[in-house]
């Protein structure tokens, strides 16, 4: 079985060849251009030729025109003379001295093209190297790189040409690579320890009851009510996980839905609750059709109404509108509330934000996971739209979804 030899044909290596053998070429057609020329127009029948053939050969100019015969005497001693015609005599040695002339040039300018070749194959090597210099230092970056040196950038200095705009490119991708390792990071702790919350009090729940084997029936039940709500809280935290993971990965966008329908939809779904909070509902609902998926969509609304329910006042209000505008469908949901300052509401869209930190979590119906608006703006962004908040000065916040109508051609 044979193996093919494969040589390092490394860009510089290539980058040297090319130099090399375009030069090689440009020479090349340059000897030929010049050889053409040089013969085409050697003065072989030029005045200025026949005085320096008539100065070489001791003969008046005047004896080099016409068709007179010229002796040069014979060939050995005791012979005859050997006339020529002058136009046969200066042709010839024109001829003889174009070819003379000509094969000088070949040589000449072959032996300079090969020096040339050489030292330009050289400084081909040399200018490649310095050129692909950069390269070199992306190369090593990347090679150093790893989940736990991404902090490493690689700053490439010099003049804004490309190689500079690739490693300034290269640089920004670290960025956002090292803002999702770190969110990444951040999101696994924060679910780890909120499912690690709701199972510490059912192992705590079943630990006292485990340990009073004549625990009466009521305290059981109550033990047993607590681990439900444990659980679900566990469920209610997974399924938000699991539409989180959902609304960040490609999603089919092929029902035909209307903002208006289901804003309305959800307010019937929490209608016992907001009358239990006292809440006054403002709605204005116009039309607002769009494609999206329906699922998401419709839990996107969901996570907005509710977050508009628990984190409001008694008493309070709660405003929900809908509208097409500019080929967008658009919600917007407010709600009163605690007092918020304008710079930390960007965070509130962060995975496991709070309004209300002083809460715990395991208290039925308050405090959440945080996850509302991080999966309201997921789903917007994933349906090509934006999602954004901003506080309100009597308290609470008011929440702008956008989405486009249809899906981009």
């Amino acid at each position: 079985m044979s193996t093919r030899l494969r040589w390092p044909a490394t860009i510089r290596l290539r980058l040297t060849l090319w130099y090399g053998g375009l030069f090689l070429l440009a020479g090349f057609l340059l000897l030929s251009i010049n050889f053409a020329l040089f013969r085409e127009n050697f003065p072989s029948d030029q005045s200025s030729f026949r005085a320096a053939i008539a100065e070489r050969f001791g003969v008046p100019v005047e004896e080099l025109r016409g068709d007179r015969l010229i002796d040069f005497g014979p060939v050995r001693p005791g012979g005859r003379g050997r006339p020529v015609p002058i136009q046969d005599f200066v042709s010839g040695i024109g001829d003889e001295l174009k070819d003379e002339s000509l094969r000088q040039l070949l040589v000449q300018s072959s032996a300079v093209l090969a020096v040339m070749a050489v030292v330009s194959v050289g400084l081909g090597w040399v200018v490649a190297g310095r050129m692909l210099r950069p390269l070199h230092e992306i190369s090593d970056t990347v090679r150093r790189i790893s989940d736990q040196r991404l902090h490493e950038r690689v700053a490439l200095e010099g003049p804004d040409d490309e190689l500079k705009e690739l490693a300034d490119q290269f640089d920004v991708m670290l960025d956002r690579l090292q803002s999702a390792f770190e969110g990444q990071r951040e999101f696994v702790a924060n679910a780890s320890h909120e499912l690690r919350t709701p199972l510490a009090i059912m192992r705590t729940e079943i630990d006292v009851a485990l340990a009073n084997p004549d625990a009466p029936r009521a305290e059981l039940r109550a033990m047993g009510e607590v681990v439900r709500r444990a659980i679900d809280r566990s469920e209610q935290l997974i399924d938000a996980l699991l539409v989180l993971a959902t609304a960040e990965a490609p999603v089919e966008r092929d029902d035909e839905l209307d903002l208006a329908d289901l804003a309305r939809g959800a307010l019937d779904a929490h209608a016992a609750r907001i009358d239990d909070a006292g809440l006054r509902i403002e709605r204005s609902l116009e039309p607002a059709p769009l494609t999206a998926n329906g699922a998401l969509l419709g839990r996107l609304v969901e996570n907005l109404v509710e977050n508009a329910i628990q984190y409001n006042v008694a008493g309070g209000s709660l405003e929900i509108a809908t509208a097409a505008e500019e080929q967008q469908a658009v919600l917007r949901v407010s709600n009163s509330g605690e007092q918020i300052a304008e710079q930390d509401v960007e965070a509130l869209f962060d995975r496991f934000a709070r309004l209300d930190r002083s809460r715990s979590r395991s208290e039925e119906g308050g405090g959440g996971y945080g996850l509302g608006l991080a999966i309201v703006r997921a789903i917007a962004e994933a349906h090509g739209g934006t999602a954004v908040a901003r506080a309100l000065t009597g308290g609470g916040i008011e929440v702008e979804v956008r989405l486009p109508v249809s899906l981009p051609i």
